[in-house]
Parts: C-alpha cells; sequence; structure tokens
C-alpha cells in the first residue's frame, strides 16, 4: 500500500507531519504591571483568509481520496477497524500500529499485498512493477519469511496482465523444467519493455 500512495502522490497527506492546515490567528503575549500574562489575538487579512481556505479545501478532497484509496487497498480486515477513522493520516498510523511487528497479520498484509501487486496496479509501469515485487519479497525475508525465487518469479510472470500476457506465456515455456533465476526474468522483461518503447515512438 505505501507503494500506491507513493505513486499516486500522496505521501504527503500520510506522513507524520500532515495535519489540517490551521487558521493564520497570531497570538502576541505581553506581561501587565502585576505580572500577569495579557494575550492579544490578531485577526488575519482577507487574503490570508483566502489563502488558508484554499489550502483547507485542497486538503479535504485530498484527504477524501487517500482515505478511498485506503479502504480500497484493505481487506475486511483491517477495514472495519479503521472505517471510522476520520484523516488519512490516522488511517495509516492504525495500520502501521496494527501491523508494527513481524508476527502473522504483518506477515499475511505483505504477502497479501505482494499476491495482488500488477502490472496494473503499477500504473502499467514495468519499473514500478519490478520495484513493488522486489520491495515486497525482501520486506518478507526481514520477517523472516523469506519465500522461494521460483515463486517471486512465478508472480511477477502471472501477474503480467494486459498487453505483456502472451510475453509472460513465453518466458515460461523457455523455463521449462529448468530453474528461473529471478534477475535474468527481470533483465529478460526490462529489454522486453525497451522493445515495446522503441516501437511505439
Amino acid at each position: 500500500m505505501e507503494y500506491a500512495l507513493l505513486y499516486e502522490d500522496y505521501w504527503d497527506v500520510v506522513k507524520d507531519d500532515a495535519r489540517y492546515p490551521q487558521s493564520l490567528l497570531e497570538e502576541q503575549g505581553d506581561c501587565n504591571d502585576d505580572g500577569e500574562l495579557i494575550v492579544t489575538r490578531k485577526a488575519p487579512t482577507s487574503q490570508e483568509w483566502a489563502k488558508i481556505e484554499d489550502e483547507q479545501g485542497r486538503w479535504k478532497n485530498q484527504n477524501a481520496n487517500v482515505r478511498a484509496l485506503i479502504m480500497q487497498k484493505c481487506e475486511e480486515w483491517p477495514r472495519d477497524v479503521i472505517e471510522d477513522v476520520d484523516t488519512a493520516h490516522e488511517q495509516w498510523s492504525k495500520l502501521q500500529e496494527l501491523c508494527q511487528d513481524s508476527g502473522f497479520a504483518s506477515r499475511h498484509y505483505t504477502l497479501q499485498e505482494l499476491l495482488c501487486t500488477s502490472l496494473t496496479s503499477c500504473g502499467n509501469s514495468v519499473d514500478t512493477y519490478v520495484m513493488t515485487i522486489q520491495a515486497k519479497a525482501n520486506d518478507l525475508k526481514k520477517m523472516n519469511a523469506g519465500i522461494p525465487e521460483w515463486f517471486i518469479v512465478s508472480i511477477l510472470l502471472s501477474n503480467l496482465d494486459g498487453k505483456y500476457r502472451n510475453y509472460a506465456q513465453r518466458v515460461i515455456r523457455t523455463i521449462g523444467i529448468d530453474e528461473p533465476d529471478l534477475e535474468d526474468i527481470i533483465d529478460m522483461l526490462f529489454r522486453e519493455d525497451r522493445y515495446r518503447s522503441m516501437r511505439r515512438s
């Protein structure tokens, strides 16, 4: 899911310092003769109000879009845990809390994201697709839940949907009974992608 947020350029909405834009109300403090703190407030100008209202409107739209993306990527659990959370930032923080360790839940959802990663879900970008597959496989390895290389190759080829489906079948027939090498398969896929790009140009 993190890669989907990065790909859609939504990371700023969920990162740690993401907050609803506040008004530009200025406060100034001074002490009177008795040592008491007197706070005076300066109201923003009409231009400042217009600016903050524009930022708040943009934030609301982005927040709604990111909440929808997060809910779309989640299964029934943990969707039912985060659906009533108001902001995307709080939803993301809750998800991190639920899956912060390397226990079953974390391994389960990482594997699920790996299995559901497809060329289409990565915007038909081969670079993004390969990067996401490798990153999720490495995440599982860090959790002491690494999967065999042949399995990663199988996922990589199986989820090459769309116009690459026939290409994936050709590669599978080429491999035959041999043990596949992930780096070789990735290199072949990149060459095929470059070849197709050249033909389109």
